[in-house]
């Protein structure tokens, strides 16, 4: 393939990609805006209060954090390769489980997350990375030390930065990575992964110094592009499924063949929250920004009240001023002595209360982002603010939020997680022969686990895979439990206004009911027959009321539903 050729087609679609990323940049930065407390005041008077409220921040981490305590918790494996061979099934799923163990795909995954939370899509990229280890050598005849070079062949999942991304505006039919290197960085990866043209681009970077600047730092800026079809300028086909790498946009420095099956690309570009308009779709965050603005606006407005209000503004008779005091005031200060030389020099004339309905604005605008958030009550584990709801509120509340979170779960497995594993299936068994490869058996605690997949040739391996079949529910099916448990809060605050429900409920089977949304057996740490013998509170164990005491013994402690309901949110923060 000519050079010419390839710069061409380079040229073509990174401006087309560029052009269709245009709209959606200044909507991403806006986000970021926020997220790094970049408030605009820069309009406001010096006396005027700055507060930048990390709310944004608390927001993505929190969501983020809460779908990664899922992926990590040690009772749930969220995924499951099925073949007809066992030992073929065992060797896939060993595989899978040593890789992300050992690339910490948690740490990734929520890293990604929070990135796609603050924009829209979650970018990683699989790959096979070449790199060079250096081991320190001692040679005993000589007595002297020295060193040896190892080129080591891993899979790896890398967090990929979704600005750097460009995806085709028209369909899809490549993808655009671009990346800054330092040029220490680039030598290394050019000799590692035998590149072509660097030289020329040094020499290039060289020319480009400014002889004056003793503080020049080179770095090249590279494109790895992957295409599906690569066509000239007349439409007609040069090449198919090819990956290639252009350096500061004037030196191909790789081309060769995207060797993954189907075409397929090495990134996993997926949406926590469904795409219905655009390429990039809009993120989480997005949707509140109104809201955080007002909200961070009205904090500010109010305590700029409360300063008037306390400090007041006041007019001034120069003329009966101390001759040489004039420069005292500037400002009004608490406790500061201002003499005068006739009274009534100085008169108050501001000091208007605060408007009492400010802070029930602030409260207002709190609880919609909350609400729009879906990081409510109701998420938070915290009981409902200001008095009983409805349970009509309770209901429609807790459902809008499980749907919200089950919506995010089911896509994060189907967008995201399968792909990834996918990815590292194929990846690993393209260069499992490589020479150079890491050894991953070495980390399991059964090795031979992994003999089934070492003894097939390539295409056999391609083969299992077709034969296997990749399930990952574990997300949803904790956050469905997470719901279960929600309904059960639920219950506890519709039956409150109805003591005759409350007195029949069964505290065997609620109890039951709320350790299965934990995954845990209530038996390993309740006495369950005690807990019969007790009966529902102020009630005995077929629901009927106590007519008295037995054999003297004091009255039985009766739990309200409210108390009921403390404890259930108390387990739900310790969950959390």
């Amino acid at each position: 393939m000519r050079e010419h050729d390839i710069l061409r087609y380079f040229q073509y679609i990174h401006k087309e990609a560029e052009d269709g990323f245009v709209t959606t940049k200044k909507d991403w930065n806006e986000n970021m805006r926020f997220y790094m407390d970049e408030y605009q005041f820069e309009n406001k008077l010096a006396w005027q209060t700055k507060i930048k409220d990390p709310i944004v921040d608390n927001l993505v981490v929190r969501l983020s954090n809460f779908f990664v305590r899922i992926l990590m918790s040690s009772d749930n494996k969220y995924f499951t390769i099925e073949h007809p061979d066992p030992a073929v099934k065992a060797g896939l799923n060993a595989l899978v489980e040593v890789v992300l163990k050992s690339n910490k795909f948690p740490m990734i995954f929520g890293d990604a997350l929070k990135m796609a939370l603050l924009t829209s899509p979650y970018v990683t990229k699989v790959g096979y990375n070449y790199h060079k280890e250096t081991y320190p050598t001692y040679d005993e005849k000589s007595n002297t030390y020295d060193t040896k070079d190892t080129i080591v062949g891993k899979t790896e999942i890398k967090t990929c930065d979704p600005f750097s991304i460009r995806l085709d505006p028209n369909g899809d039919q490549y993808i655009i990575e671009i990346k800054e290197v330092d040029l220490a960085d680039f030598i290394n990866m050019a000799e590692v992964n035998k590149w072509k043209n660097a030289d020329k681009v040094i020499r290039n970077l060289h020319k480009q110094k400014d002889p004056d600047d003793s503080l020049y730092r080179p770095t090249v800026k590279l494109h790895y592009v992957y295409s599906r079809c690569m066509t000239n300028d007349h439409g007609k086909i040069l090449d198919e499924n090819v990956h290639f790498i252009i350096a500061n946009k004037e030196h191909v420095v790789f081309y060769g063949k995207n060797i993954l099956p189907k075409g397929e690309f090495p990134y996993v570009v997926g949406f926590p929250m469904k795409v219905l308009k655009g390429k990039y779709g809009r993120g989480y965050i997005s949707k509140l920004r109104s809201l955080l603005s007002s909200y961070v606006e009205s904090m500010n407005l109010l305590l700029d009240a409360f300063t008037l209000n306390t400090l007041g503004v006041y007019e001034v008779v120069t003329n009966n001023i101390e001759t040489g005091k004039a420069h005292l005031f500037g400002s009004v200060v608490p406790g500061r002595l201002y003499p005068v030389t006739q009274t009534g020099t100085i008169n108050q004339v501001y000091n208007n209360a605060v408007n009492p309905n400010a802070n029930n604005l602030l409260f207002t605008l709190d609880r919609l982002i909350q609400n729009r958030s879906f990081q409510n009550e109701f998420f938070q584990g915290a009981p409902t603010s200001k008095g009983r709801p409805t349970a009509s509120e309770v209901s429609q509340k807790s459902q809008d939020t499980n749907a919200f979170f089950a919506d995010i779960a089911n896509e994060i497995e189907r967008a995201i997680v399968e792909p990834t594993l996918e990815l590292l299936l194929y990846t690993e068994l393209i260069y499992m022969n490589d020479l150079s490869h890491f050894d991953y058996s070495k980390t399991l605690e059964n090795p031979e686990a992994l003999n089934a997949l070492k003894a097939m040739n390539f295409n056999a391996r391609v083969e299992a895979i077709k034969d296997s079949t990749l399930t990952v529910r574990g997300i949803s099916g904790k956050v469905l439990k997470m719901t279960n448990f929600q309904k059960l809060m639920q219950i506890i605050n519709v039956i409150g206004n109805m003591p005759q429900v409350a007195q029949a409920l069964d505290p065997v089977k609620f109890v039951q009911r709320i350790f299965e949304s934990f995954d845990e057996n209530p038996g390993d740490i309740l006495n369950m027959e005690l807990l019969k013998g007790q009966g529902v509170p102020g009630a005995t164990p077929t629901g009927e009321q106590p007519q008295g005491n037995q054999a003297g013994a004091p009255p039985a402690q009766q739990q309200s539903p409210e108390q009921l309901m403390e404890v259930l949110n108390n387990v739900r923060q310790q969950q959390q």
